[in-house]
């Protein structure tokens, strides 16, 4: 993420809780077609989320209402939204109020993390 170090982004997954590994393939697939389609830069990035690992989508500046749109659309519980000073929100797209988690930073942690490469970043300090 180096070359994201003042860019603020989004994170957004095509994963479903109890999909199958066949299934979470097709949204993958579909997802980045979806973004290629729409000229969307976007960086793939693995993790963990609630308990489940999942291929994610790292999205620099784009709009929160694009990006939760997108959630939507590949049924998303929550988008994960980093400013340019890496302060990070869970949002989520049943309109439920935003969670600070603190700031993104590399760190370790056995769920809810973000894998670059071989850099694990995680969310802490929450407000």
């Amino acid at each position: 993420m180096k070359d994201l170090d003042k860019e603020p982004f989004v994170i957004v997954s095509a994963k479903t809780k109890n999909q199958s590994d066949i299934e979470t393939f097709r949204q993958n697939h579909a997802l980045k077609e979806y973004l290629s389609f729409h000229g969307y830069r976007y960086k793939l990035v693995s993790g963990r989320y609630n308990g489940e690992d999942e291929a994610s989508f790292l999205l620099p500046n784009i709009s929160e209402a694009d990006a939760l749109s997108i959630a939507t659309l590949f049924n998303q519980e929550s988008i994960l939204v980093v400013d340019e000073n890496r302060e990070a929100r869970l949002v989520f797209t049943n309109d439920s109020e935003p969670t600070s988690l603190g700031w993104f930073t590399r760190g370790e942690s056995k769920d809810n993390f973000t894998l670059d490469g071989d850099i694990k970043y995680i969310c802490t300090g929450a407000k």
